[in-house]
């Protein structure tokens, strides 16, 4: 399990209302098998893409308490320095 997850899952555990995201739709799915207690809303996309941005947005319904950034792509353990870039997004690519 990777930070993100067990974030997710110990905020649910405590009652939370969880916006969880991935780019992976069966990573979700596993979380949502998983919850016990609070309430999980997911969207499943990259989040260099606006529409993805935008639903994620909407799904928080105008209300953030807390947001955690744990996003973890290991990219060969390189320092992010290092690491490419896609120039037109500035983001990291996720495939």
């Amino acid at each position: 399990m990777g930070i993100g997850r067990a974030t997710a899952a110990r905020f649910l555990r405590e009652g939370a209302r969880v916006v969880a995201t991935d780019i992976d739709e069966n990573r979700l799915a596993a979380l949502g098998r998983e919850k016990a207690g609070g309430i999980l809303l997911t969207v499943a996309g990259d989040i260099c893409r606006e529409e993805v941005v935008r639903r994620i947005v909407e799904a928080c319904a105008g209300h953030v308490d807390a947001l955690a950034n744990v996003a973890g792509i290991m990219n060969g353990f390189l320092p992010a320095a290092e690491s490419m870039t896609i120039p037109e997004t500035g983001c990291w690519p996720s495939t």
